[in-house]
């Protein structure tokens, strides 16, 4: 099952320089769309299993009216940078198992943008593009750099994305965690379909018609019905 979660980590008050961001460590170009999950899955060049680490910031970008969808009353882009380690790739070409991660947000070092339905999990799953030497997200604001799963991640095939879908559909174990399984179960639904494709995505969902929680069942047969 997926889960996802923002996550904002400490900063460190003594500023580093951008590795890689080019002349004058000018800062990349800030990117802002309306991609969410899909968007994002669609636009990554890279998808690929990792970790982030030694997350510190390299600076802030004055702004003088934010573009939509980001609100106006925000007038700084925070840069910051870590050390993202690769596991495994999904989709797309590495350049190496290791790269530095730029990003800009509004609020500092913030890794990942909350969406009804995930939290952070223990195999996360990035979304990606390679911009120079730096490995960049899909966009800074608005979109999402990765999903965690409860899964480990061998359940991960190199080379295809299909695990994702199916991992988005499956319902987890405990009775807490399939109550927000439920709860979420439209929007989850809707990014496994993203994945698979609603070909190969209608079938798994009428698989869980069979499932032995009723709440399961109800959820997927409400889903069916609406399409």
């Amino acid at each position: 099952m997926v889960i996802s979660l923002a996550k904002t980590l400490a900063i460190v008050l003594v500023l580093l320089p951008c590795l890689g961001c080019g002349p004058s460590n000018t800062f990349p170009n800030w990117t802002v769309g309306s991609l969410q999950f899909c968007g994002s899955y669609h636009k990554a060049s890279i998808i690929a299993i990792g970790r982030l680490f030694a997350v510190t910031p390299i600076g802030a970008q004055p702004i003088e009216k934010a573009p939509w969808p980001v609100a106006p009353v925000f007038k700084r882009v925070y840069w910051c940078q870590g050390r993202l380690s690769l596991a495994r790739v999904l989709k797309g070409e590495l350049r190496a198992t290791e790269g530095v991660f730029v990003w800009g947000t509004v609020r500092p070092c913030e890794v990942n943008i909350p969406f009804f339905g995930h939290k952070e999990g223990r195999t996360q799953v990035w979304l990606l593009r390679q911009e120079g030497e730096l490995l960049r997200p899909t966009v800074d604001a608005g979109g999402i750099y990765y999903v965690g799963f409860d899964d480990d991640e061998r359940s991960f095939p190199a080379g295809s994305t299909d695990a994702i879908g199916l991992s988005l559909l499956r319902p987890p174990d405990d009775p807490v965690s399939i109550g927000r399984f439920v709860l979420a179960f439209d929007n989850l639904a809707r990014e496994a379909c993203c994945v698979l494709g609603i070909e190969r995505c209608t079938p798994q969902i009428a698989e869980l018609l069979r499932h032995r929680d009723l709440t399961v069942r109800k959820a997927a047969a409400s889903y069916l019905h609406r399409q």
